[in-house]
């Protein structure tokens, strides 16, 4: 799949579409937050056990933030519980987090294997993937 030309210098131009998307998925929780919200809404204290190491206060900061984006919703169903889902926005970010994950196993992968040029081994696996979506 060629890549589409990019309307600006992706080094100066805040309109670049990479960098709004990054922009938006930033940092280490987000995208794991919506990868989990996936499949199926949650509750806070769900996405918290699900996410050992994020403290309750990054993950509201983080839920927060990905509800401004429009790439999840929270819904109350009474005064204590609430629950966090994917929009169809968020949904769209399926192949993207999928495709991030089939990479990050073969780069697991790549890295315990002894005597293998990583890169050109990453290169293969990026090509063949590219060329499955």
């Amino acid at each position: 799949m060629a890549r589409k030309q990019a309307p600006c210098d992706c080094e100066t131009c805040k309109d670049c579409p990479l960098h709004g998307a990054m922009e938006r998925l930033s940092g280490v929780w987000k995208p794991k937050v919506v990868f989990r919200l996936l499949d199926e809404p949650l509750r806070f204290s769900e996405l918290a056990r699900m996410l050992p190491g994020i403290s309750n206060k990054v993950l509201a900061d983080q839920l927060k933030a990905l509800e401004k984006a429009g790439i999840v919703s929270s819904m109350c169903a009474n005064s204590s519980h609430v629950t966090y889902a994917i929009t169809e926005t968020g949904r769209e970010l399926r192949g993207a987090l999928e495709a991030l994950f089939d990479w990050g196993v073969a780069y697991k992968e790549v890295e315990r294997s002894k005597g293998v040029d990583q890169r050109s081994e990453m290169r293969k696996f990026a090509f063949t993937r590219a060329h499955q979506i």
